[in-house]
């Protein structure tokens, strides 16, 4: 069976992936990392649907989101560069 994801809105298949990474029995900690930065990602987005997200949207948030990195600089990493440069500059 073949399905078009392209509708389906970023709030339910960041829900759908982390039920499936607890299914797979990935720890506790590695589930709340994810879910802590995918949460991020999906607040700077909105609840926009999958075929919506560009390459290069998800391409700017990853750098900046690796399970190791805090929550504030995950949250820095969503800030659109240009922006973030100045705020970082001061």
């Amino acid at each position: 069976m073949n399905r078009s994801t392209s509708g389906l809105l970023l709030s339910k298949a960041v829900n759908g992936f982390l039920q499936f990474k607890a299914a797979e029995g990935l720890s506790p900690a590695t589930l709340t990392s994810y879910e802590t930065h995918l949460k991020l990602w999906l607040e700077h987005l909105g609840d926009v649907p999958l075929g919506k997200i560009t390459a290069r949207e998800v391409q700017e948030h990853l750098p900046g989101c690796a399970p190791t990195t805090s929550r504030v600089a995950c949250r820095v990493a969503t800030i659109p560069w240009p922006l973030r440069r100045s705020a970082t500059a001061g």
